[in-house]
């Protein structure tokens, strides 16, 4: 099988720690075997961790999702598993020439010993639950858990992947619309003069994605020394939209919809 025309890069990408390296590539062009690559070569490998008992917990690798985060654990315990048996004789034919290369540049370029990598390569297998290869998010909460008091978070918090996020919102969506439209609602007025114009879903839509933003609360206030707060808040806003949206080539765009629904409100 013939090597990439790119080989020589791709080893430079694994081998080289003292700078960062950046790599843009398409999908299946071998991103993720490059990267269980160059982290074989630190656990493995490289100097900095010769003092080490266990190099992989020494390492972070982050990604975006579960799913590639699991794939990248399991890829990378996958060849540290197949590295072991072929130092001691029992590795397949077909993973044999490929683990040869692999162990010889590692070898050569940190000047190490077939022993010191087999030792490694276990310590490492041992401790593989333990590493933090996980999601960029995973990452912040093991952080905040580390320094609870300087983060100003309980230990025990949970990371909001979504669906706790929904199901508050609903709950407290419901438990305001109750209030809000009851018979002696104080913003009865209110509400008729806005529901000629839009309906509950869209404003329900609205209000959860208004949810996600940073808006300080008291510019929401509508108390009469606030109006100004309010005025300055919305009106940029409608500017920017009242410029955009005429620019929009696609009539039919969701995003284009709901803006003008938005200058309806």
């Amino acid at each position: 099988m013939s090597k990439p025309i790119d080989n020589d890069i791709r080893k430079l990408a694994v081998s080289e720690q003292d700078k960062n390296i950046v790599v843009t590539a398409g999908a299946g062009t071998g991103k993720t075997t490059l990267l269980v690559n160059r982290m074989l070569h630190l656990v493995l490998g490289h100097k900095r961790f010769q003092t080490e008992e266990s190099p992989i917990l020494r390492i972070v690798a982050m990604t975006f999702t579960e799913k590639a985060a699991s794939e990248m654990k399991i890829r990378l315990m996958q060849e540290l598993e197949k590295i072991v048996s072929f130092i001691n004789g029992h590795a397949s034919q077909e993973d044999e020439r490929k683990l040869e290369e692999l162990l010889s540049d590692i070898r050569d370029f940190y000047q190490t010993t077939p022993g010191e990598i087999e030792r490694r390569a276990k310590k490492s297998l041992e401790d593989i639950d333990k590493a933090l290869i996980g999601t960029i998010h995973s990452f912040a909460a093991y952080i905040l858990r580390l320094y609870p008091i300087e983060s100003g978070v309980a230990p025990g918090f949970v990371v909001d992947e979504g669906d706790i996020f929904d199901e508050l919102f609903d709950k407290e969506w419901t438990k305001w619309l109750e209030t809000e439209l009851a018979l002696n609602s104080p913003h009865a007025n209110t509400w008729k003069y806005v529901l000629k114009r839009t309906d509950i879903e869209s404003l329900k839509e609205l209000t959860k994605r208004l949810s996600g933003f940073n808006i300080p609360f008291n510019s929401l206030t509508t108390e009469a020394d606030n109006k100004l707060n309010v005025l300055s808040l919305v009106d940029p806003l409608i500017g920017k939209i009242l410029t955009l949206t005429p620019t929009c080539e696609k009539p039919n765009n969701n995003l284009l919809t709901q803006l003008k629904e938005l200058l309806k409100i």
